[in-house]
């Protein structure tokens, strides 16, 4: 009985430890207390990351003050004595005679919050959940509805040095837990051990066009395969993406890489996700031949899959499987008519061709109807015991001459690894067709060698399949594509969703003047070079001087006052809005300020249509000129609101401005229309807007006219409209 409360309190440990790393990845304030010392056999080492004997206490406060016997704030979860889940509760606890005033008045005012009776007991339970077994569902109610409702009250009694737990207290305990999980073999199904992970198993990042999504999956996915590497080279974008590329699989026949990145289409299908029936390259005949052929998200699955079975097999001194199929392909390459021998003497068959996950194959008598695959190849290299009648007497000459090859191998340990699925845009292919029946086996409980785990048997191969436990998936969605349908509820309630909005702090004028500095936008220098010019000649001189007038920037004041004496900056690489408050340095912009353009106009998008259709701030990263802003306008702003607005000039012109959006004079004689239509006067008289292209200036016509009022025209360049999105009042000089 006690190894089935201890089994049953490792998973829900692991579960809870994944969702409260989420919580703090999203806020990197939030903290959480783990147990700090061992007792008896439940120790950090073997799992047991949280305070409990025969329960689990998840403080979000300090645990205990040992001087005057305050107990914590705490989520609870007991067991029975058959590892079920008895009870699922939040308590604080608490020495009648050792509180404080204050102290006291959080409780009681905790308790009236929860509907609960306050007393004189040492333990009150605030909340007794109706249903323990969703544990999930109430440490989410304990994180996101109780944990800021007592943030609010001990903000109010002055508490919150008494009750949060500090950064550096829960760092030391955390590394203690990240140690011991690097090392624990968890208590799972022995076919598989199962990789834990502070990352969601499924994510996807949402949001409307140009806030990052595509982008920052570069970031998450090698935050998940080798978060020492991240960590290390977070601001560094460059190393990031040779990281990133070095990991990408460019071809599935070599073992190589953890990350596959693939775009959902309307045209995208279950044969080209999963599995299905393909031509093969036409034989010396030029007959074509079909086969059934995994998909990508069917090969990433079996790579991860390898990896968790060749990591075991290494651990007992066994070799790998891929390591000795990749001989054996090279051997049959050499010599196509090597035999393989079966188990009656004399009896002999040859392979006739290796295909992704078959192989044909002719019998001794003639006979080339038949393939073996190559799953059950490895499943007895591995030794699992295949059926000795039918195909099966095939089987082990492949296996046999695999072991052979790897004989002489040196036995090197093989690590487990995590692979990702990448899916841009995911919410633009049918995802119910496109999934099928995996739709179920992509949940976190029911991957393989999980206590729920769940396979399929696939419709074209008839092989069975499951989801392993060491394959992410990351998916993006753009919240403003009206060209398909709402993400499917099914696949949405199995992800975990991040909100990815425009941030427009990242195009403060300090954030562009560093990212200027430490960027060669004509790419004829190496990236974060600038350091290295001679900021006195060309090419910096001509592009420099754009920059500092495109945002109003006394040039000499900041390069002299801050850069020329400081190295300060060349340590921040990639730009990123935590360094706002570390570079000290004033500048007094007079010019175009992207951060407060593009607030505005996300403002007024909002009202218009949706927070899902506002414009991200990347098409802004990059602009260091006049004729950069003007290309990133017209290219880009414009085209995706005519989009939006289904070329509605109108409410382009309530988002831009009059600067951009003018009224269009066409002479309407009274018989303009020569038809009898209901209404044509009006039509007549009807307003029609135009686009101001500014691109079209010259030299003898620097600007435009328009019409501000009835009686009042002025003269607009393109930076005069830039500046009125964000003045209505503004006015250009003559």
């Amino acid at each position: 009985m006690e190894n089935l409360v201890q089994k049953r309190m490792l998973e829900i440990t692991s579960e809870m430890f994944v969702i409260l790393m989420e919580k703090r990845r999203l806020d990197p304030s939030f903290t959480f207390a783990l147990r700090k010392k061992n007792a008896r056999d439940r120790t950090v080492e073997k799992g047991f990351w949280f305070q409990g004997s025969d329960y689990l206490c998840v403080p979000l406060f300090k645990p205990v003050d040992n001087d005057r016997k305050i107990s914590t704030i705490g989520f609870i979860i007991e067991f029975d004595e058959a590892g079920r889940i008895k009870k699922s509760y939040i308590q604080f606890s608490f020495k009648t005679n050792s509180i404080t005033k204050n102290e006291r008045k959080l409780y009681v005012n905790l308790a009236i919050a929860e509907n609960c009776t306050f007393s004189k007991y040492d333990v009150v339970i605030l909340r007794l959940f109706d249903k323990p077994d969703e544990y999930i569902e109430n440490l989410r109610y304990y994180l996101e509805d109780f944990r800021p409702k007592v943030i609010t009250l001990l903000q109010q009694q002055n508490l919150t040095g008494t009750f949060l737990i500090p950064e550096e207290e829960f760092i030391k305990t955390l590394n203690r837990v990240e140690e011991s999980r690097s090392i624990m073999k968890t208590l799972t199904d022995p076919k598989h051990e199962v990789i834990e992970s502070s990352y969601p198993l499924n994510q996807i990042l949402f949001g409307p066009p140009g806030t990052g999504k595509t982008y920052h999956t570069i970031n998450r996915s090698l935050e998940i395969i080798d978060p020492k590497f991240y960590s290390e080279n977070k601001d560094n974008r460059e190393a990031l993406h040779k990281k990133f590329d070095s990991l990408l699989i460019k071809d599935w026949n070599k073992d190589v890489g953890q990350i596959a990145f693939c775009t959902f289409h309307q045209s995208m299908s279950y044969e080209d996700f999963i599995e299905g029936i393909k031509p093969l390259k036409p034989d010396a005949s030029g007959h074509v031949k079909y086969d059934v052929l995994p998909g990508f998200f069917k090969q990433l699955s079996q790579k991860a899959t390898d990896n968790i079975q060749a990591s075991k097999a290494s651990i007992e001194g066994k070799a790998s499987f891929e390591t000795a199929w990749t001989k054996l392909v090279e051997l049959w390459d050499e010599n196509p008519e090597m035999k393989f021998g079966m188990k009656t003497a004399g009896k002999e068959f040859i392979i006739t061709d290796i295909y992704a996950e078959s192989i044909p194959f002719r019998k001794a008598s003639g006979g080339t109807g038949h393939t073996l695959s190559k799953k059950n190849i490895r499943n007895a290299f591995y030794g699992e015991e295949l059926r000795q009648t039918g195909l099966g007497i095939y089987y082990p000459g492949v296996v046999n001459k695999l072991r052979e090859l790897s004989e002489k191998d040196t036995i090197e340990k093989i690590s487990k690894k995590k692979f990702v699925l990448i899916i841009d845009e995911i919410n633009r292919g049918n995802v119910s067709q496109i999934f099928g029946e995996l739709i179920t086996l992509i949940e976190e409980d029911k991957r393989d060698g999980k206590p729920e785990a769940l396979e399929v048997i696939l419709p074209y191969s008839k092989d069975s399949f499951s989801v392993p436990p060491n394959l992410h998936i990351i998916g993006t969605m753009n919240t403003a594509d009206r060209s398909v349908e709402a993400l499917d509820t099914a696949l949405r309630r199995r992800f975990v969703f991040e909100e990815m909005p425009p941030r427009h702090e990242l195009l403060n004028p300090k954030a562009m003047i560093c990212r200027f500095w430490n960027t060669d936008p004509d790419e004829i220098l190496n990236s974060l070079e600038w350091k290295k010019l001679d900021w006195d000649k060309e090419p910096y001189i001509s592009r420099a001087q754009k920059f500092y007038s495109l945002f109003g920037l006394d040039k000499e004041a900041i390069e002299s006052n801050f850069l020329i004496d400081s190295s300060e900056l060349w340590d921040y690489g990639d730009w990123h809005p935590r360094h706002l408050i570390d570079i000290e340095f004033e500048i007094d912009p007079t010019g175009i300020n992207l951060e407060n353009i593009l607030r505005t106009i996300n403002s007024r998008i909002e009202v218009l249509l949706s927070k899902d259709h506002q414009i991200g701030h990347s098409y802004f990263m990059k602009v260091y000129s006049e004729d950069e802003l003007k290309t990133a306008f017209y290219k880009s702003i414009i085209p995706l609101l005519q989009e939006y607005f289904y070329g509605d000039y109108g409410k382009i012109g309530l988002v831009l401005g009059r600067g951009f959006v003018a009224s269009k004079m066409i002479e309407k004689p009274a018989s303009y229309f020569d038809f009898p239509y209901d209404g044509h006067e009006e039509l007549a008289s009807k307003a029609i807007y135009e686009i101001v292209d500014y691109r079209k200036t010259t030299e003898e016509q620097p600007k435009f006219p328009i019409q501000l009022t009835r009686d009042k025209s002025l003269n607009f360049s393109f930076l005069d409209a830039v500046r009125r999105i964000t003045d209505s009042n503004y006015e250009p000089k003559p």
